[in-house]
This record gives C-alpha cells, structure tokens and sequence, in this order.
C-alpha cells in the first residue's frame, strides 16, 4: 500500500515538474485517480487451547478467552470473527461422554456449538477499527473428572 502511494505521489510530482512554468497564466486540467485499498487484519487471542479442568462431574467447567482484532475495510464492510474446533475434544484418558459439546456466548451476544471443521461467527462489526472482548466457553456432557482439552483456530476476515 505504502508502495502504491510512494508511485502516485512520485508520478504526480514528476508531471508538475515537468510542466514548464509560464508567467502571469495558469491552466488546470481535471484528472481522476483510482485506488484499490485491500482490507487488512490483524488478531490476538489469549489462548487457542481451551482447557476444561472438571473437578464435579455435575459442574460445566468454563474458559475465558480475550481478544483484540483490528481490521481496515471499506466503511460497509463486514469483519467477521470466528472459531473453529482443530478436532475432537481431548479426554486425557478420561471415557468420553457422546453428549460431550462445547458452546460458546461472545460479548456481543453471539452463541453457539464450536464444531470440528465448521467456521461459527463469534463477533461481526462494520468498517474499520480495534475491537477487543471475550468469548466464555463452556464444556457440557463431561461425566468424568478430569482435564478435557479443545484445540481451537480463531481467523478475523474482511472482504
């Protein structure tokens, strides 16, 4: 980006050199310019490994992760956040339940079922700008004690 503007404004400064100076007259010429500004992202996230410590098989333990996303995009531009299961929930030995499910409620109030292989929006917002928040993860179906681990990959995307 910083490329293409370094050109425009090289190119520009050029012409106007070029263009002998005449005294006492002036002419102006209309010119348009078109630019293309590519959306760009950028995400931190405190953890992408959700680790459920469930110490009562009657509790459903919960995990807290923190993010900042920052996004340029065009004024309209939908940024879309969201989260995605790497595989199966890790038992660490433990007998899985097949009610074993993780749900998700983010701080703008988008909820759901953290899936393997399956993209769930977490967080959507207009245009440009730094968002931070928290998206609280609980583990449901754990009839064991144990450790359960969900590796997870969050993306951040702009058209």
């Amino acid at each position: 980006m910083r490329l293409i503007l370094s050109c425009l404004v090289a190119g520009f400064s050029a012409i106007l050199l070029a263009v002998p100076a005449t005294s006492g007259t002036e002419t102006s010429s209309p010119f348009s310019v078109n630019a293309i500004v590519r959306s760009r992202t950028s995400l931190q996230v405190s953890s992408s490994d959700l680790r459920f410590d469930v110490s009562e098989a009657t509790l459903a333990p919960t995990v807290v992760v923190a993010f900042t996303a920052a996004a340029r995009a065009a004024a309209a531009a939908d940024v879309v956040l969201s989260v995605e299961a790497l595989r199966a929930v890790e038992t660490g030995g433990v007998a899985a339940s097949p009610d074993l499910a993780v749900s998700f409620r983010a701080d703008d109030g988008h909820t759901g079922t953290v899936a393997v292989g399956v993209p769930r929006v977490v967080g959507t917002w207009k245009g440009s700008g730094v968002r931070g928040g928290q998206v609280r993860f609980t583990l449901h179906g754990a009839t064991a004690m144990g450790r359960y681990q969900l590796p997870v990959v969050f993306a951040l995307s702009a058209p």
